[in-house]
């Protein structure tokens, strides 16, 4: 059995907020929105798929009362710094570059010693196991989902047919969006 890790990545800027423009003028704050968001999108992804490990990425340690929320439901929270990627922070989606040192920390720098890496973004809701995405997953694979064409899907399962027809084999062909 594969060991998967699901993360959200969320970075805290030197003022204890994460910034980001497509939330601008919310009753509270946009840290308090994106820890919130976070938690529900991972214990959802725990609830739903057992087998899982779930952390939260970070830049610093969660403020209270969230760190104890997301560690007492076993959801663990690393702590990256920001030292890499960076771009101008006057560009408008400069902390979204934090992404990558979450995810070159997670695959390269430690032994987390995980098969399978899936970043959620923290406004995801997961209802449901995994696995059909599981599945899709190859070797050294990274892409983007796209939500609308699941593994399941009826439009999907044509795509694989066609490929089949016209190759002769079952290989799974990537989705991109999402």
């Amino acid at each position: 059995m594969d060991k998967i890790l699901v993360i959200n990545v969320l970075y805290s800027s030197d003022d204890g907020l994460a910034k980001a423009p497509n939330i601008k003028g919310a009753s509270i704050s946009t840290y308090d929105i994106y820890v919130r968001n976070s938690f529900m999108s991972l214990i959802s992804t725990k609830k739903s798929n057992e087998d899982v490990d779930c952390a939260i990425v970070t830049n610093r340690p969660l403020m209270a009362p969230y760190d104890a929320l997301f560690r007492n439901n076993g959801i663990r929270n690393i702590i990256v710094p920001f030292d890499e990627y960076c771009v101008p922070k006057d560009f408008v989606w400069s902390y979204a570059f934090y992404k990558l040192c979450a995810l070159k920390h997670i695959v390269y720098e430690n032994d987390y010693d995980y098969d399978i890496l899936l970043l959620l973004d923290t406004d995801t809701l997961v209802m449901r196991p995994l696995d059909y995405l599981w599945r899709e997953l190859g070797p050294d694979r990274v892409f983007l989902y796209n939500l609308h064409r699941q593994f399941m899907h009826p439009v999907r399962n044509e795509i694989e047919k066609i490929y089949f027809d016209i190759y002769g084999t079952h290989e799974y062909v990537e989705q991109w969006g999402g």
